[in-house]
């Protein structure tokens, strides 16, 4: 008998992943951060979602690697660029989830400022990363009422046009958009 989880996940990009904290905890940083370079460039092409925590685990790495500028620029010149680079193509969900991203990478941005007491840097990544998380909220409730308004459509189909006929739950879901 197999048992079929209800997820996968890549086993290429899972062990460079462990291999970048490993470095990392051996104080190996620039070695952590070559790594995670390339386990950066097989999630661009993997088939699987990887969380905003594996995309910007990169960023200290920089900082604790004595190499805080670096690590701006590879956010500013690479990371972000990376992550943005559909976002005009996106739906509203996706979209948000793209801002999730980018302001993730903020936050550890921001981290790195902090511990480098580079106030202003702090500061400014502190805000565009609150910027990032606030369109992210707004673009998942778009998101949500065009996902709404989707299936909404399939409903009419199988109740027909005339709401008074539809069942009162199914009525009660799509009152954002009845209204």
């Amino acid at each position: 008998m197999t048992v079929e989880l209800g997820f996968h996940y890549d086993e290429k990009v899972d062990l460079l992943l462990k291999s970048a904290s490993a470095s990392a905890k051996e104080k190996n940083f620039d070695t952590a951060i070559s790594v995670m370079k390339e386990a950066l460039e097989n999630i661009w092409i993997s088939d699987v979602s990887f969380s905003p925590a594996n995309i910007a685990k990169i960023i200290p790495y920089f900082q604790k690697a004595g190499r805080y500028s670096d690590g701006v620029a590879f956010a500013d010149k690479y990371l972000i660029p990376k992550l943005i680079e559909d976002y005009d193509q996106s739906g509203s969900t996706d979209r948000a989830f793209i801002c999730l991203y980018v302001g993730k990478v903020h936050e550890k941005l921001a981290l790195n400022a902090k511990r480098e007491k580079i106030k202003d840097d702090e500061t400014f990544f502190s805000n565009k990363a609150a910027e990032m998380l606030s369109a992210y909220t707004k673009l998942m409730e778009i998101g949500r009422i065009e996902d709404l308004k989707e299936e909404f459509q399939q409903m009419l189909a199988v109740f027909g046009n005339d709401y008074g006929k539809w069942p009162d739950t199914v009525l009660k879901k799509f009152e954002p958009i009845l209204k």
